[in-house]
């Protein structure tokens, strides 16, 4: 089965062992309906999903972006949908210190992002191999989303001190399921560029009283093979330093690594 836990009690208080299990409802879902205790809030939950095994071991998914602002939203229903994040995905290396902090380090978003009074759906995903001068985009099939025309793409924007990019929208006049697709955008003229690849995505989670749903879609489904990189490798053995003891050092690491970057 599939549980979760957070830094809530009613998710177990960071504890694997006072994990919550989520309930099968067919091939694509597993759900989980809590009534949130006000009185035990947090401004932010930071949450985790695992799948328990049958022979007893556990199957956890990557990322710590999965999070809650209880205090962003005054909706008293919150529907949350989310991807899960297998750790194979090729995506998750882009999120590691040395891509984030250096090989493909972004500028850091100035502002946070509001979700809009109006906002019937918010949709979040990640793409951390855009160039520098692009956006991400969300076109569709409703005319909210520009009907399928790329000149009326919405843009999404930077969340700061988050992975994701997000967009709010009243989808109150839309049909229902919600079609859509995400792009690539250029983000000083605000200009479509191209689709992401694969099928369209489509959202069943209707409109509501009093109710908001938060889409996280995981990553934008680019080719992550346009990105190519070159490395050291090198046998410790082989490192030798005026400080080391002359056959190499773990401590002599770090020099070849300082020596790499000015080089870069």
């Amino acid at each position: 089965g599939i549980y979760i836990y957070g830094n809530h009690p009613q998710l177990g208080d960071n504890k694997i062992e006072n994990a919550v299990p989520l309930v099968y409802l067919n091939n694509d879902y597993w759900v989980l309906h809590l009534e949130m205790d006000a009185a035990l809030e947090k401004h932010k939950i930071v949450y985790h999903y695992f799948i328990q095994n049958d022979d007893g071991t556990k199957s956890f998914e990557a990322g710590n972006d999965k999070i809650i602002d209880l205090n962003a939203q005054d909706s008293p229903e919150l529907v949350i949908i989310d991807s899960w994040n297998f750790t194979g995905y090729k995506e998750n290396t882009f999120y590691t210190a040395p891509f984030v902090n250096v090989l493909l380090k972004q500028p850091v978003a100035k502002k946070k992002l509001a979700i809009k009074k109006s906002a019937t759906h918010v949709f979040r995903v990640k793409a951390p191999i855009l160039e520098a001068n692009q956006t991400i985009c969300i076109i569709g099939e409703s005319k909210i989303l520009g009907a399928w025309d790329a000149k009326k793409a919405l843009m999404l924007t930077k969340v700061a001190d988050a992975d994701y990019y997000e967009v709010s929208i009243d989808t109150a006049k839309s049909n229902s399921p919600f079609v859509y697709k995400y792009g690539i955008a250029d983000a000083s003229t605000n200009t479509f560029l191209s689709f992401e690849e694969g099928e369209n995505r489509v959202l069943y989670e209707p409109v509501g009283k009093d109710k908001l749903v938060i889409v996280n879609d995981g990553f934008v489904r680019l080719n992550t093979a346009q990105w190519k990189g070159a490395g050291v490798a090198i046998p410790v053995f082989s490192l030798r330093s005026n400080k080391s003891a002359g056959v190499g050092e773990f401590a002599d690491m770090k020099l070849l690594v300082d020596l790499s970057l000015i080089h870069i």
